[in-house]
């Protein structure tokens, strides 16, 4: 009977989720595309997309100008329609970014440097949560050691289907500028962090780690130094049965020259969506542009903010 029951939640979570119809836009093909023009990529600094497991609500991140400031901002699917942009419940007092939902779409994740107690001053990043009751999300609530750590910035939760949580941190037991790490839920509490280490973390910068739910694939940013600039794209590593992790390959098709991060599966699995600063290939135009065409390019998306774009996994 508990198989039955999986397979029937299933199918109704796949027929659920075919109904989202992500913002109704054109599916993309394995050729990157810009993720909702005018709608979630807007030409303001938009970053790390999550979607629920049902397919019916969407987060994002909106990020002010020189990271001074960043808000979690929503759309909903409600009664067979996409709701307005509005910032989420939780957000919008302090920053917040990269938000991320359990499995089972109960409680969403995210990084932000709220005070510990309801009125203070921003401290440094932690993660946080809320979870879904009868009339919404809750107060947000801090997840406390041992994955948090006073004066050290853990950033981009993502769990698994046992309720492990991966997530960047740059500990003095790591092995580079920022590492991966993850903390495993055993006997209803997390393990203490363990690296996850090479071929994944290195003495360089890894970070943005985004798991599929059943552990088989770790996408996360690599960033390697080339001609004194950080060059920054996305790699999958596969997790063997034996505990190991493969080496990292970069995302064919998919990182371009200017930094690729923030990397998120779709919940069918069909898509990859993430975040990129590539910008518009030429700024040279045919004829001097106007005030109005000029503030239409600065303020358009491709104009070397971060936008959010998503591509057909092979």
């Amino acid at each position: 009977m508990p198989k039955l029951s999986f397979i029937i939640l299933t199918f109704c979570t796949i027929l659920s989720y075919a109904q989202s119809d992500y913002l109704t836009q054109p599916r993309p093909t394995q050729t990157p595309y810009l993720f909702a023009p005018g709608i979630v990529s807007t030409g303001a600094y938009e970053r790390d997309l999550t979607i629920s497991p049902d397919g019916k609500e969407i987060y994002w991140s909106v990020v002010g100008p020189k990271n001074l400031f960043s808000a979690i901002v929503c759309r909903k699917l409600q009664n067979g329609k996409w709701s307005d942009t509005q910032v989420a419940s939780f957000s919008g007092q302090y920053s917040d970014i990269e938000a991320a939902f359990s499995p089972d779409g109960k409680r969403l994740y995210f990084a932000s440097n709220r005070p510990l107690n309801a009125q203070g001053k921003a401290k440094d990043f932690d993660i946080w949560y809320v979870e879904r009751t009868a009339t919404g999300w809750s107060e947000a609530k801090n997840m406390g050691a041992p994955i948090n750590t006073p004066d050290v910035d853990e950033y981009y939760p993502s769990l698994t289907n046992d309720g492990t949580i991966y997530y960047t941190a740059i500990y003095k037991t790591g092995l580079g500028k920022d590492d991966i790490w993850r903390c495993k839920w055993v006997d209803g509490k997390y393990a203490p962090p363990e690296l996850v280490g090479k071929p994944i973390s290195t003495e360089g910068y890894e970070f943005n780690a985004f798991i599929m739910p059943d552990e088989s694939k770790l996408f996360y940013t690599n960033c390697v130094r080339k001609n004194g600039v950080l060059d920054c794209d996305l790699v999958v590593s596969n997790h063997n049965a034996d505990g190991t992790w493969s080496e990292a390959k970069p995302l064919e098709g998919v990182n371009s020259e200017k930094m690729d991060y923030c990397p998120f599966v779709s919940p069918d699995g069909k898509y990859l969506f993430f975040t990129s600063e590539r910008a518009k290939k030429d700024w040279r135009f045919d004829k001097p542009l106007n005030y109005t065409e000029l503030l239409n390019n600065i303020q358009s998306p491709t104009n070397g903010e971060a936008d959010i774009y998503w591509v057909e996994l092979k």
